[in-house]
């Protein structure tokens, strides 16, 4: 194990993006995903697999004591201040009682998911998908998340008078912003930093869902 995991906050690691979208135009995008959404197995397999990503990242987080902070309103808050109400990253045991959870922190989803057994859980009547998932939007949420957390917690920047989120998230746009088109998402009046704190705050919530048996958008 290198000198850069055994520094990581979180186990979990990011889920590879596929560079080969890069080399399409929009026209091909739109014929692959109309192919994939026609086919219920495919569409739906997909998002198991980021169900189960996100199952083994609340399990990780599970371990690391992770709070998720919201201000009075309800809304999620990243920074620590006073009257916040804390809520503790917990898998719900009972849910997942057929999961198998202390195997899931060290198997891959395809070992899992070829089971017959696993497979069925996803048609039963405890765990089903809602809303409108897209499968790119929850998987750069989930990559933000993990690099905005192990990032912030080795923290190692000199330059200039830059706050710490402010160029931990610069330095997570710089690295994604090809993957996830992000150039379409930056806007010249809002900082880096409030891109990258919108996705982890959704991929909070996503998690929160996650725990309690349910995956939505």
């Amino acid at each position: 194990m290198d000198s850069k995991q055994d520094t990581s906050f979180l186990n979990v690691q990011p889920i590879p993006t596929k560079n080969w979208k890069q080399n399409l135009d929009n026209y091909e995008l739109k014929e692959i995903r109309d192919k994939q959404n026609k086919n219920e197995f495919v569409k739906n397999r997909k998002l198991h697999y980021l169900w189960y990503n996100y199952l083994k990242l609340a399990l990780d987080l599970e371990r690391v004591r992770y709070t998720i902070r919201r201000n009075k309103s309800g809304t999620r808050s990243l920074i620590k201040t006073t009257g916040i109400n804390e809520t503790k990253v917990i898998v719900n045991k009972r849910i997942y009682k057929d999961w198998y959870l202390r195997t899931i922190p060290e198997t891959k989803f395809h070992e899992w998911y070829k089971n017959p057994r696993n497979f069925d859980l996803f048609y039963g009547e405890d765990f089903k998908l809602s809303g409108h998932p897209k499968y790119e939007v929850l998987v750069r949420r989930f990559n933000i998340f993990i690099e905005y957390q192990n990032r912030m917690r080795n923290y190692n920047y000199t330059r200039g008078d830059m706050i710490q989120r402010m160029k931990v998230s610069e330095d997570i746009i710089k690295k994604y912003h090809n993957d996830y088109r992000m150039k379409k998402r930056i806007n010249p009046k809002k900082a880096y930093d409030g891109i990258v704190v919108s996705d982890v705050r959704n991929c909070e919530g996503i998690i929160l869902s996650v725990c309690e048996g349910r995956f939505t958008k």
